[in-house]
């Protein structure tokens, strides 16, 4: 069924981006929001099939997304201190010293 110009699906808080951000766990799951309130309030408008593999492509992203929040969390517990991270100067020996 082609879409036909009329359809207006107002969504609160929408704005425009001059550019996209990353894809982050909160706007996965406000277009989640987003996708299910299209669904509902108009069900002929897309196809079953499709919605159900863009939401399927959604949610792994989103536990994609929960993923990577974990191993960096655990890299952070381990990582060293801000003062060896940031030193990129390479040591001199301690003969050239004297």
């Amino acid at each position: 069924m082609p879409l036909t110009k009329d359809i207006r699906i107002p969504m609160q808080g929408a704005r425009a981006h001059t550019r996209p951000g990353p894809l982050t766990e909160e706007r996965i799951t406000a277009a989640l929001r987003v996708l299910a309130r299209i669904v509902c309030d108009h069900p002929v408008l897309l196809n079953q099939d499709h919605v159900r593999h863009l939401a399927a492509r959604l949610l792994a992203e989103r536990d994609a997304a929960r993923k990577d929040a974990e191993i960096d969390a655990a890299l952070r517990q381990f990582a060293l201190p801000d003062a060896a991270l940031t030193s990129t100067k390479p040591k001199a020996p301690t003969w050239a010293a004297r």
